[in-house]
């Protein structure tokens, strides 16, 4: 490893910790670190400003990792495994699901599952522009370059993995701020999932517990699970036990967080322990280790180039057909004219076709589509009552499951429909483990092969937890 300088800048629910260190062969010296508060995005780019010039990080390379209630988080799942495939369509997938403009965001994303064992599955991360603009500019001003950008506690949950747990089952870290949590969801020697759980830190432990319990349950994580928790509550046990109390039958281990590998005291600033194991598991990570995000603009070449980037050679000839198309462009105007309009009589035709078939209705968008979606919809209604067992009739279903709920379960059901191969359940009840509760009993029966909980959330109104259940028949 090459000797240079590096600052590492870890930002959490209400400080800035950093630290700068020299890298040498199989170690890191650390020079300087300082910390400072802040509350509220406006005094964000001061407290960068002030940990920069604490840690004399001046015109160093930095990395920064990013509490995870400033990013968006979505699974995606691509039906290729090609990496750079993947990387193209990635922007596109991202701009469908976010809020953001198309090009007002900066991304980065993981696999999550193992190779060949199906289609890509990815946890993506993305930031908007305008959220990072006056951190950026701070760091700016002072001559930092941005390296690494990336999420606070996730370097210490890939340590946690290269530890051995999460290689196979699922086990959780939690990141338990002051004020706000992180929670990591690890599996596959990957992270997972990751949810912000804002609002709720060490402050509200109790609160935290059955947020964490009812997640868990969401992502169909059995009450079993083992918790890593960590951060202000990794070395108070009262505070583990209560945690503990709440996460019924999970087993909860308390991640004590002494660093312990040479970084434990750093120099300057008597920061929290926890902070400095975060920073000292920040330092040691690769920006290129494709288990962790970085967001940092320049990093996407490193994952792979955009649609829209090509290499000089490629732009080169990409100009070179440009001309040929544009001295051929000429006499293909008319020939798309002429395409268009038969295109919009063809439209016309099926929209016509479309209202005649289905009571006057009109199509919304591309009229052909939409009447090929209406007639499978319509097949498939038709044959709503076939299924796997040609004996087994709506009624025996509902009877089926009348008989499995326990009575002390307390539901409503709205929507109760099957066709050849599953039944779906809609409904509500009164609390998460009571919708566990519903699909192990109805796991028992000889009529499914499968049951697994599709969604389970907390209703509108506040009250009881809406459900969806799906049964593999």
């Amino acid at each position: 490893m090459a000797q240079r300088r590096l600052l590492i800048i870890d930002i959490s629910d209400n400080t800035v910790a950093g630290i700068s260190a020299e890298t040498r062969t199989h170690a890191f010296v650390p020079v300087a670190a300082g910390s400072s508060a802040y509350a509220g995005a406006e005094q964000l780019a001061d407290a960068v400003r002030d940990v920069v010039r604490s840690c004399r990080g001046e015109g160093l390379c930095c990395h920064i990792a990013l509490p995870a209630s400033m990013l968006s988080f979505r699974s995606l799942s691509l039906p290729f495994t090609d990496r750079r495939k993947i990387d193209e369509a990635l922007h596109y997938e991202l701009a469908d699901r976010l809020t953001f403009g198309d090009d007002d965001f900066l991304y980065d994303r993981v696999v999550v599952n193992k190779a060949g064992t199906g289609p890509t599955a990815l946890l993506a991360a993305a930031v908007e522009k305008a959220a990072l603009a006056p951190l950026l500019a701070a760091i700016g001003e002072l001559g930092v370059k941005l390296e690494a950008l990336g999420v606070s506690g996730m370097g210490f949950a890939v340590k946690m993995i290269e530890s051995g747990y999460g290689a196979e089952r699922a086990v959780v870290y939690l990141d338990a701020g002051s004020t706000d949590s992180t929670l990591f969801v690890c599996a596959n020697g990957r992270v997972r999932a990751i949810r912000s759980l804002h609002g709720l830190g060490a402050a509200r432990i109790d609160e935290l517990g059955a947020e964490v319990r009812r997640t868990l349950l969401a992502l169909d994580i059995g009450p079993g699970a083992t918790i890593f928790l960590g951060g202000h509550t990794g070395s108070d046990p009262d505070a583990a036990q209560r945690f503990r109390a709440r996460c019924e039958g999970a087993d909860v281990v308390l991640v004590d967080m002494e660093g312990g590998d040479g970084t434990a005291e750093f120099p300057g600033d008597p920061m929290p322990r926890h902070v400095r194991t975060k920073l000292s598991a920040q330092l040691q990570a690769a920006p290129a280790d494709e288990r962790l995000f970085n967001l940092a603009p320049e990093h996407r070449g490193v994952r792979g180039r955009g649609a829209l980037q090509l290499s000089r050679r490629a732009l080169l000839a990409a100009v070179a057909c440009l001309v040929a198309l544009l001295a051929f462009g000429g006499y293909q105007v008319f020939d798309y004219n002429r395409l268009a309009q038969e295109r919009a009589k063809l439209d016309g035709q099926i929209a016509a076709i479309f209202a005649q078939t289905l009571d006057g209705r009109q199509p919304h968008g591309d009229p052909l589509r939409e009447l090929g979606a209406e007639i499978t919809a319509l097949e498939q209604s038709a044959a709503a009552s076939i299924v796997r067992n040609p004996g087994i009739t709506a009624v025996e279903l509902l009877a089926d499951l009348s008989a499995r709920i326990p009575p002390s379960v307390r539901v409503g059901f709205d929507r109760f429909s099957f066709d050849r191969r599953r039944v779906q359940l809609d409904g509500v009840t009164d609390a998460y483990n009571d919708v566990d509760i519903i699909r192990r009993s109805l796991a028992q029966s000889p009529i499914y092969s499968s049951v697994s909980i599709d969604v389970a959330r907390t209703g509108g109104d506040g009250r009881g937890v809406r459900f969806s259940l799906i049964a593999t028949l």
